[in-house]
């Protein structure tokens, strides 16, 4: 027995530390307990264990030695993560170079360079932070897909709470620290700001306790008008709104991923149906209405991970481009077709090009600073703007140059995003797995008891 169990707790350890999927270790539990079964079977029929047999190993094998029960450890989808990457770094430039000028009514070459070099020839919407973060959708729908193929209900749900939450309330709290710093910077004789922009561009202008904690669970978009603290955040909302559809269809999916993906087509299809159809559900709508990118996603990594066919790829695909055209169209008149800068369209071909062609490209190795930047880009979207916008307001009252307050803005906003990853990210996503693994660990030496 005392065998069996010290394999169990290796095999914990293993999926504790993240070097094994939930796949690799159901298959792996299966194979010690068959082994324990087999093993007290022998021993009460008095029959001997035959020379050279070995308890089944909790340890992955190499490829080709039962190929059927374990592939290689988990590696990062590098593209995915490069992605990320640099989604990431383009929010920043969006938010804190050109948002911060408008607000403040400046202007800087570096920015009239950015717009004349890419924003107006490639009619970029909202200085391109409109392409990093339907880059940030395409990324979600297909590694969200990619997961929640091989977790449970259980896993997905405690996983995606462990890993939203946590950075989003240090995130608050930290909006909330600078909005104070702020509000006594304006007090003391701070720039005119544009109309409409908060204390901190970015940053809402409302507080109180109810508003942080309606922000946390992210109640604070609907209805609309009820104020907000982090700006960026309501392309959570829609991410979390997948992830529901993610978790309700998720047993529908591992039967029949092409089914379940049509599945949550079919409920989206309907859900901009109805919201389009009275006037308050417009509110809805706005946010509804994108988780289409999301889908989008989820059906090029089904495609990539070849569980469709092209055929099926380019039916759902095209069903789902021109559900959303007309869509938008109804939501949003004319803003597909406005001319320059002005319509997202072109931003969201873009995105759609540049991640299919990344797709195809066989990353072997990212480059170290873009791997950094994929690691923290949550927290980064997280904390650029009370940061990074409190850096660049306190260094350009005192004159600096707007150059030296933006890159100190940035160094800010990394060294935060970094210290949040480390201290908040990376310990709350190992409480979340521990939960799970003292949960099954639990439920695993009961069976190995009672075999």
């Amino acid at each position: 027995m005392g065998g069996i169990a010290d394999e169990l707790a290796k095999l914990h350890a293993l999926y504790d530390q993240g070097a094994l999927t939930s796949v690799e270790f159901e298959s792996a539990k299966a194979r010690v307990i068959a082994a324990s079964s087999s093993h007290s079977n022998a021993d009460a029929s008095g029959g001997p264990t035959p020379a050279g047999t070995r308890v089944a190993s909790a340890r992955p094998r190499h490829r080709g030695q039962d190929a059927d029960l374990f592939t290689p450890p988990r590696r990062s989808i590098l593209f995915i993560h490069g992605l990320r990457g640099m989604a990431a770094l383009l929010v920043v430039w969006s938010h804190l170079a050109g948002y911060w000028l408008y607000a403040y009514n400046r202007n800087w070459k570096p920015q009239t360079v950015w717009e004349n070099t890419f924003v107006i020839p490639l009619h970029l919407y909202q200085n391109a932070g409109d392409l990093a973060v339907v880059l940030f959708f395409l990324v979600s729908g297909y590694i969200i897909t990619h997961i929640s193929l091989k977790e449970s209900h259980l896993q997905f749900g405690v996983k995606r709470f462990f890993r939203i939450f946590p950075p989003l309330a240090v995130a608050l709290f930290i909006a909330f620290v600078c909005v104070t710093i702020a509000v006594h910077l304006h007090a003391v004789g701070a720039l005119p700001r544009a109309p409409g922009v908060g204390v901190l561009p970015g940053v809402g202008p409302k507080t109180g306790f109810v508003l942080y904690l309606r922000s946390f669970f992210l109640m604070n978009w609907l209805p609309a008008g009820s104020g907000y603290v982090l700006g960026q955040t309501w392309t959570l909302l829609i991410e979390i709104m997948f992830y529901v559809l993610t978790f309700v269809l998720l047993t529908r999916s591992r039967r029949s991923p092409l089914a379940g993906t049509w599945a949550m087509f079919g409920i989206w299809l309907v859900a901009n149906m109805i919201f389009l159809s009275f006037t308050s559900g417009h509110e809805a709508e706005n946010y509804v209405i994108y988780i289409a990118f999301l889908v989008f996603g989820r059906g090029l990594y089904l495609l990539h991970e070849r569980k469709i066919t092209l055929a099926e790829a380019i039916t759902l695909l095209s069903a789902l481009v021109l559900c959303f055209v007309l869509f938008h169209t109804v939501e949003f008149p004319g803003v597909l077709g406005l001319p320059d800068w002005q319509s997202p369209a072109a931003g969201y071909v873009i995105a759609i090009i540049v991640f299919v062609a990344l797709m195809q490209v066989k990353v072997k190795r990212l480059p170290r600073f873009l791997r950094f930047f994929g690691d923290i880009s949550y927290s980064l979207y997280l904390l650029h703007i009370p940061i990074g916008m409190l850096t660049i307001d306190v260094l350009y009252n005192f004159h600096l140059p707007f150059t030296l307050c933006f890159l100190a803005g940035v160094t800010a906003s990394i060294g935060a995003s970094y210290a949040s990853y480390r201290l908040v990210e990376v310990p709350f996503q190992r409480i979340g797995r521990r939960l799970l693994s003292s949960r099954r660990s639990g439920e695993d030496f009961e069976v190995v008891r009672r075999a």
